[in-house]
């Protein structure tokens, strides 16, 4: 084969790497933005993040809704924060 085959040939291989490489990070940001939009995906999600915050601070943290809001606002209501000894810390 000639040179300047082989490298029009590795030039369009690495062309279509890249461009299918930004496709695919596009389409997974825009699909995972989309799935943590889901109120029940966001409970789920805080919920494991809240266990394990219990478990380490040994606070026990209690809510009833959470909402994220386009990663620029969040809204949590029912809010209550106690400590080992029962004690209320936060109640919003």
């Amino acid at each position: 084969m000639n040179w300047q085959v082989i490298k029009i040939r590795v030039l369009q291989w690495l062309k279509r790497i890249v461009l299918y490489g930004l496709y695919g990070t596009f389409v997974f940001f825009i699909v995972g933005f989309s799935i943590l939009q889901i109120p029940a995906v966001q409970k789920a999600l805080i919920g494991r993040i809240m266990e394990r915050f219990s478990a380490v601070s040994g606070f026990d943290v209690q809510f009833d809704s959470f909402y994220l809001l386009w990663y620029d606002r969040l809204e949590i209501t029912g809010l209550k924060i106690t400590d080992p000894e029962k004690n209320t810390l936060i109640e919003a």
